[in-house]
């Protein structure tokens, strides 16, 4: 009799995580569609059953981030690392929204939580990268962006801080150059404006 409740509690465990996932990769799909309206609907269905659920937490925190409640965004994010599942992308978005409120050291302590938990984590680089950029610690900046040019898949809104980077250092020519080099792989009306303004301002 204990085994079979045991295995029947397994199987609602089974079937409520399944919901759960299938609920928020709907509610991603609507954030990838820019409909962040219908996304936060969703993931707020989910808190009415599972309140502590971090990944509901993030996402809303992405949701509230991409249409400027940076406030609210801190808060979600904040529940969400709080919950002690130590994720990098739940920490890459505490960041985001620290930044996002101004509070950029606040924001570089985040990045590089998430980095510890994963040294390559994309966003959590990214952020750094930024950060440094509105420092104007342009050498460092390019540390981080250079290293996901590097290691990552083509990223237009990374090769735009390397080429900004080197021209903020004066290496106006190698950024025009770079610039160019990567139209020739994929093209990007920003990186052709990008070009122009270089060129008007040497």
């Amino acid at each position: 009799m204990k085994k079979l409740l045991l295995i029947l509690l397994v199987l609602l465990l089974t079937s409520c995580q399944s919901d759960l996932d299938k609920t928020n990769k709907e509610a991603i799909t609507y954030m990838n569609q820019g409909n962040y309206t219908e996304a936060l609907n969703l993931l707020k269905e989910i808190l009415v059953d599972h309140e502590e659920d971090d990944t509901t937490w993030n996402n809303i925190s992405v949701c509230y981030n991409a249409i400027g409640e940076y406030q609210t965004a801190l808060e979600a994010a904040q529940e969400a690392v709080n919950l002690g599942k130590e994720k990098a992308a739940e920490y890459s978005n505490l960041g985001n929204a620290y930044f996002n409120l101004g509070e950029k050291e606040n924001a570089k302590l985040a990045y590089n939580k998430a980095l510890d938990l994963d040294g390559d984590y994309f966003h959590a680089k990214f952020g750094l990268g930024v950060y440094h950029t509105e420092k104007k610690e342009y050498e460092d900046a390019l540390i981080y962006f250079e290293d996901l040019y590097n290691n990552h898949p083509m990223n237009v809104d990374v090769v735009r801080y390397i080429a900004y980077c080197q021209y903020k250092l004066g290496k106006v020519d190698a950024a025009i150059a770079f610039l160019e080099k990567q139209l020739e792989i994929v093209y990007a009306p920003e990186l052709e404006i990008l070009i122009e303004e270089m060129k008007k301002n040497k």
